[in-house]
């Protein structure tokens, strides 16, 4: 058992020297991954110590059990939060949707990230074969940001041929749950009572949760279009997704 926990320590620390070369240390809660990785060595270390093992077996076995069954449950629920994560990764919409709306993500400066790249691209691709489209940018100004992202997505698509006039800013958010509140207030001042078909779009490990957002606060005839995210972090990106999807569950979001 020492020898597995000391190579799960490795992999872990491994995996986060990988992601801070390929993004940096700002990624949201990439610390999980050095912080497991140290605590695997612990547990190895400690293991060897005839003392702690000797601790754990003075703990009285209704405690143990009950620890054991805790654990296989947090196991358990993560694992069916991930599936769910997975299973909406590969949507790919419908043709002749009234509107896109493109969730913001960072902005280095007046660049957009990778996995803002990412959705731009895949809009761009819909929003030239599909003419008619509308496309609503969703995203306020944060933190090493020098224009909200919503002005950051309207240049680069201005750039590269999506007309102006099909383009619709929203630079108030700073949560998903925001871009989706404030992007439907958008659509029911354009036109109230008209069921408008939306589409989604944004970084594969990201649907699930933007989807169930949309549907929890209104959204009618909504699909998914799924943009790539950046190879090494997506397993970093899948493992916080789950996390958000219960935060999002229990703050009433989904």
């Amino acid at each position: 058992m020492g020898i597995l926990l000391g190579i799960l320590g490795v992999i872990c620390l491994g995996y986060y020297a990988a992601c801070v070369r390929y993004a940096g240390v700002r990624v949201s809660m990439l610390w999980i991954w050095p912080a497991a990785g140290i605590g695997f060595w612990v547990l190895a270390a400690a293991g060897q110590f005839e003392c702690f093992r000797e601790m754990v077996r003075q703990i009285p076995p209704g405690l143990r059990l009950t620890a054991g069954v805790f654990v296989l449950l947090a196991v358990t629920a993560f694992l069916v939060l991930t599936g769910l994560v997975l299973s909406a990764m590969r949507m790919q919409g419908e043709k002749g949707l009234d509107v896109l709306v493109i969730l913001g993500c960072q902005v280095k400066g007046r660049v957009p990230s990778r996995a803002l790249l990412g959705r731009l691209q895949t809009a761009e691709k819909y929003l030239k074969q599909n003419p008619e489209t509308l496309a609503i940018l969703s995203g306020g100004q944060g933190y090493g940001e020098e224009i909200t992202e919503a002005a950051c997505m309207r240049q680069w698509l201005e750039s590269h041929g999506i007309a102006d006039n099909r383009l619709i800013l929203e630079e108030q958010s700073t949560s998903t749950a925001e871009n989706l509140i404030f992007c439907l207030k958008i659509l029911k001042k354009r036109e109230a009572g008209k069921c408008w078909k939306v589409g989604i779009v944004t970084n594969h490990f990201h649907m699930y949760r933007s989807l169930k957002i949309a549907e929890k606060k209104g959204y009618g005839d909504v699909c998914g279009l799924s943009a790539p995210g950046g190879s090494v972090l997506v397993p970093h990106y899948i493992l916080r997704e789950a996390v958000a999807v219960l935060k999002e569950r229990i703050c009433g979001n989904i």
